[in-house]
């Protein structure tokens, strides 16, 4: 037999295990930026505070195949961060599928951004339960000359 040829005889198929009737399987999840083949779970951080491994910035890395997520350029230096696509601030998740990575250089705009929706988000709701700002200017003159001392709250 030659190494062209193939050998005869049945073709050989792997026994996959299969379940149980009437037992409900959940899919696997994607194996996202995995190089190896083998199916990994997310990480999902236990507390807001908690860093973000190493092995799950390099899974984000592959995953985003090193590309800016602010700017879209191929992250080439060696200094960027994994950052959060949804804000923790603005009720974003601190687990691997909210990741991504981000040149330093922009991480400063991104956050910038961040704080503003938040701010934003803030004013409109203690507008909308009728909680004023307050007082900028607690003293003035009459035009008479008298001062005027108000409280901080209005």
């Amino acid at each position: 037999m030659t190494k062209s040829s193939s050998p005869s005889g049945p073709a050989f198929t792997p026994e996959v295990a299969k379940p149980a009737a009437g037992q409900n399987v959940p899919p696997s999840p994607p194996a996202a930026g995995n190089l190896s083949g083998r199916s990994v779970p997310e990480w999902i951080g236990k507390t807001d505070d908690e860093p973000v491994p190493r092995r799950v910035r390099a899974r984000v890395f592959l995953r985003f195949d090193g590309i800016c997520q602010e700017c879209g350029v191929k992250i080439r230096s060696k200094r960027w961060i994994c950052d959060h696509r949804q804000a923790l601030i603005n009720g974003g998740e601190n687990r691997e599928r909210n990741l991504g990575p981000i040149h330093e250089a922009c991480d400063k705009t991104k956050t910038a951004s961040d704080v503003a929706i938040k701010s934003k988000v803030a004013r409109v709701r203690n507008k909308h339960l009728g909680i004023k700002p307050d007082r900028t200017i607690r003293a003035w003159r009459k035009f008479d000359g008298t001062a005027v001392f108000a409280s901080k709250t209005r």
